[in-house]
C-alpha cells in the first residue's frame, strides 16, 4: 500500500506521482474541494432513504487532499483499477 503521508511530505515523490509540487497542489485544492462539495451524490434507488446521510462505512480516502492526489495519480499514470486498488488500499470496483 502507498503511504500517502510520505507522499505529502516528499515534494519529489509527490511530483513523480501526480506531476504537481506542493505549491501547485495547494493552489488546486480549494477549487477541487468546492467542486467536490457541489457535485451531486447519485443514488441507485428512487425510494426514500431509511437511514440518514453519512451512514455506512467510512471512506478510505477521507480528506480532500487524498482524493485529489488519487485523481491526479490516475490521470498521470493511467493504471488499471487492479493496480490502483492495492496501491491506495481500495476495492477494485
Amino acid at each position: 500500500m502507498l503511504d500517502l503521508e510520505r507522499v505529502k511530505r516528499d515534494d519529489r515523490l509527490l511530483r513523480a506521482l501526480t506531476g504537481l509540487n506542493h505549491k501547485a497542489l495547494a493552489a488546486l485544492q480549494p477549487s477541487f474541494a468546492q467542486a467536490l462539495a457541489e457535485a451531486p451524490i447519485p443514488r441507485r434507488s428512487q425510494q426514500p432513504r431509511e437511514r440518514s446521510v453519512g451512514g455506512g462505512r467510512k471512506p478510505r480516502l477521507a480528506s480532500v487532499e487524498d482524493k485529489l492526489i488519487y485523481i491526479l495519480f490516475y490521470v498521470k499514470c493511467y493504471p488499471t483499477f487492479d493496480l490502483a486498488g492495492p496501491l491506495f488500499d481500495l476495492d477494485r470496483s
